[in-house]
């Protein structure tokens, strides 16, 4: 990559326009950094917010991913993006196990 010209800014560069448009598609915003990843049931919990977030993104088919939620909530308070995943793993689980669309909010969760 070439450097900035003096009138140019990051955000005119095509790939940090693509990045910025994908960061207002994503719903769950999971950097997967794996924090919540001690899970004691087993769920990939950042592979089941990677796949609901690429099911809004690219409406591709969700792929399962490994474990199914038992709702204990201990992995609520180990995401350093605040993400309340105890709240969003029953709608992340329903969505991808269903033909359903994505819920946009928590408040919008069945």
């Amino acid at each position: 990559m070439e450097p900035l010209g003096e009138h140019e800014s990051a955000k005119d560069r095509p790939f940090d326009k693509v990045d910025a448009a994908y960061k207002r598609l994503t719903l769950i915003p999971c950097s997967g950094c794996g924090y919540c990843i001690r899970c004691s049931q087993g769920v990939d919990i950042p592979g089941k917010l990677g796949a609901y977030n690429n099911h809004r993104v690219f409406l591709d088919k969700p792929e399962a991913a490994r474990g199914r939620c038992a709702q204990c909530r201990d992995c609520d308070g180990r995401s350093p993006q605040d993400i309340p995943v105890g709240s969003w793993m029953p709608v992340v689980e329903s969505v991808l196990g269903s033909s359903r669309p994505p819920v946009t909010r928590l408040s919008d969760a069945p």
